[in-house]
Formats: structure tokens, C-alpha cells, sequence
């Protein structure tokens, strides 16, 4: 984690990037594991506090929605530059990562 947030502080300036990044990979990773299809978040945090409206009128979003307006479209920058073990990493990618 101290690693993920220190590359996100320099590369995206999110000097907490690792827990945003956890508290939404973490929750789909064992959704994965166990088959759950469908997951409730209590907010869209980016639309309530001030963030993207894109999300005002719909009552869904993806993974790929939480990569550009969480992630501002960095995740992938961020994580091809850190050094660490695939696992090390498997909580913080959302779905099994293709070899």
C-alpha cells in the first residue's frame, strides 16, 4: 500500500491512491470469487461531493467508470510502473489479470 500511494502521490498527485484503489477493487475482487453479481455502493462519491455529474440520473456504473473518474484514467499508468509481485496485487485488481 505505502508503495501504490507514493507512485500515485507522484504520478496522479493522490497521496491516498492505494485505499481508493482498495475500496473499490477489494469489494469486486470478492464478488468475483464468490459469484455475486451485483453490488450496492451506498453513493457515488465523485457526483455527491462535488465530483463528475456523469453519473447524476443513473443508477449504475462500471469498472471502467470508477477507472476514469476515480482513477482519472491512471490506474493502468500507475500500476505498469509498480514493482511488486502479481501477489502482492490481487486484491487491488478488480478482475484476474490476463497473462
Amino acid at each position: 500500500m505505502r508503495k501504490i500511494n507514493t507512485l500515485g502521490f507522484i504520478e496522479r498527485g493522490f497521496p491516498y491512491y492505494g485505499w481508493l484503489i482498495a475500496i473499490f477493487s477489494a469489494v469486486i475482487r470478492v464478488a468475483v470469487n464468490f459469484n455475486i453479481s451485483l453490488i450496492f455502493y451506498g453513493e457515488d462519491g465523485e457526483m455527491e461531493y462535488g465530483g463528475s455529474t456523469e453519473s447524476k440520473n443513473k443508477s449504475l456504473f462500471d469498472i471502467e467508470y470508477m477507472k476514469r473518474v476515480y482513477f482519472e484514467a491512471g490506474y493502468d499508468q500507475v500500476f505498469k510502473k509498480l514493482e511488486l509481485d502479481k501477489k502482492d496485487l490481487y486484491f487491488l485488481h478488480s478482475l484476474p489479470q490476463k497473462n
